[in-house]
């Protein structure tokens, strides 16, 4: 969200009235988090661990997804992982509640570490045609990259 200090934001939406997301619960405990950007050939794995799993269960070992611990942060990333954002959260904000009672809200963590392989890196710059991201779009649809270009500033 900004280049320094960078940020990410998400927004772990309840699963019922009063009944949290696992990911909302998790960040209770310990209030940091990792982002692994995920290409597409992690995208089925990515998918099947987004299935209503009871509390408890890790969906790394549900999903067969191998993890790589975190550098400064408790939780881990995905192993296969190009690239990956290691993540304390710095606020939390309350948004008004969804029509059927469920908690919104939005969570700001400070990016403390990342991980880039070192095969997308090209040139000193990362190259995202190597990252190959799975982007979330809207409703059940993803994307890919299409062509990259860049477009300078002006001035």
């Amino acid at each position: 969200m900004s280049a320094e200090p960078p940020y990410v934001v998400f927004g772990p939406n309840g699963k019922g009235p009063g009944v949290g997301k696992d990911t909302w619960e998790n960040l209770l405990a310990v209030p940091e988090f990792t982002v692994s950007l995920v290409c597409e050939e992690d995208g089925p794995a990515m998918n099947a661990s987004s299935q209503a799993f009871p509390a408890g269960v890790s969906e790394f070992e549900a999903c067969g997804i191998a993890r790589l611990p975190g550098q400064l942060v408790k939780p881990p990333r995905v192993a296969s992982a190009k690239a990956a954002l290691e993540c304390r959260v710095y606020q939390s904000v309350a948004l008004p509640r969804l029509a059927d009672g469920r908690e919104n809200r939005v969570v700001i963590g400070e990016v403390v570490g990342i991980y880039i392989a070192d095969e997308v890196i090209h040139d000193g710059r990362v190259d995202e045609r190597l990252l190959q991201p799975l982007t979330r779009l809207g409703y059940m649809n993803y994307g890919t990259l299409g062509t990259v270009f860049e477009l300078n500033r002006p001035g």
